[in-house]
């Protein structure tokens, strides 16, 4: 007896989420006493029930790569779904990325399929990855990659820092040397040293 009474309350308890769940997915608002009401239970349950709600859309984030999220509208008094933003890309903008690099030939073929795979697998919703790589595999195969067969892109970061560096440095001499132009003290011999500063410092 105990058991079917356990299996009606279960029933229950999945026909109210699925209730509330359709009616959030359709725009709808979630009032937890209209609520109560219409299934018959207090509003501590059908609060459990837009938790267990929040957590599904939660872990569903990482296959449909949007974000869904159960907010609290006071001017509604009710619950809503909001939509917070797209986490992954479509399939036509992975594709344009990979075509982008492929065309690139920047990179060895190891480096490049490593580098797509981690994009498909990161940008991608686990249930397009597959079509996704089956699209560009064919690219893949005949990737034809530069001359000099050097492993580049973990370099990439150190030489953007020094770029970085160096324009920082060129952008402090530039403003040496305006300030050498409208200060009166200076002569030519500080301003023509600053020019120069600036040509060895940019390797012109």
């Amino acid at each position: 007896m105990k058991d079917l009474e356990y299996e009606n309350v279960k029933s229950d308890k999945i026909a109210r989420i699925l209730g509330i769940y359709t009616k959030l997915m359709n725009g709808g608002i979630v009032n937890k006493a209209e609520e109560a009401r219409k299934y018959g239970v207090n509003e501590r349950s059908i609060q459990r029930d837009i938790d267990d709600i929040r957590e599904y859309f939660e872990n569903e984030t990482a296959d449909i790569g949007f974000i869904n999220s159960v907010i609290y509208d006071r001017s509604a008094k009710g619950y809503r779904l909001e939509q917070l933003y797209k986490t992954r890309l479509s399939n036509s903008e992975i594709l344009a990325v990979c075509k982008i690099l492929l065309d690139s030939r920047a990179f060895t073929k190891k480096e490049m399929l490593l580098l797509l795979g981690k994009l498909v697998e990161s940008c991608v919703p686990q249930t397009n990855q597959k079509a996704v790589m089956d699209l560009i595999s064919n690219e893949e195969f005949h990737y034809v990659e530069p001359r000099h067969h050097t492993v580049f892109i973990d370099k990439l970061w150190t030489l953007g820092q020094q770029r970085l560096i160096m324009q920082i440095q060129i952008a402090i001499i530039d403003i040496r040397i305006i300030l050498a132009m409208f200060d009166k003290k200076s002569d030519d011999q500080i301003l023509y040293a600053g020019v120069r500063e600036r040509k060895t410092c940019a390797g012109e």
